[in-house]
């Protein structure tokens, strides 16, 4: 496994960057989703 995330870097510096924003954005949408009745 370190050697497969050794390879992704080597080739695209910025996945990582990229993975966690998209993890941050699935995460903001989730916890948006499970408060939405409180305001109803």
């Amino acid at each position: 496994m370190a050697k497969d995330i050794k390879t992704l870097l080597a080739h695209d510096p910025m996945a990582i960057v990229k993975d966690a924003i998209g993890t941050l954005a699935v995460m903001v949408i989730l916890f948006g989703a499970l408060h939405l009745p409180m305001f109803g």
